[in-house]
């Protein structure tokens, strides 16, 4: 009697231990905005965001809206361009959506906001072959914020 109580407490430690383990694998740290250096490239994918480490600057990767780039398997007149939609949040400011884009110059690809700029350094994957796309959840943009 004495070694099924044992083991029925055991029995319920281990559950009890195993549903704690779930919970805590459930929860990722994609979940969790990355903690990046000022003047240091990051990464981003869609949904996805990061604080400023020096500054509280959260930037969010809201959408990639256009990818017109031109297949490598295609003779292009225009190569194209990729823009993405990104949200600023400074501690104590409004928070601002805008759109940087690979195309067009300086003013294209980065933005001011809080004295704070954000440059789009790059967009990956490539562009996608003549007849395909990509999925706006395989798009990783890497960015640069700076003072």
């Amino acid at each position: 009697m004495i070694l099924m109580r044992g083991l029925a407490g055991l029995a319920l430690l281990l559950v009890s231990c195993s549903s704690t383990v779930a919970q805590s694998e459930s929860e990722t740290p994609a979940d969790q905005p990355a903690t990046v250096q000022l003047g240091q490239p990051f990464e981003l994918a869609v949904g996805g965001a990061a604080v400023i480490a020096e500054t509280g600057l959260q930037v969010t990767l809201r959408a990639v809206p256009e990818d017109s780039r031109c297949p490598p398997d295609v003779n292009c007149i225009w190569a194209g361009r990729v823009s993405i939609e990104l949200e600023a949040q400074a501690p104590g400011e409004a928070a601002e959506t805008f759109t940087l884009s690979t195309c067009c110059g300086v003013d294209a690809s980065q933005r001011s906001y809080a004295g704070q700029t954000t440059q789009l350094a790059d967009v990956a994957p490539g562009p996608a072959r003549a007849g395909q796309s990509t999925s706006e959840q395989d798009y990783r943009v890497q960015l640069v914020v700076s003072t």
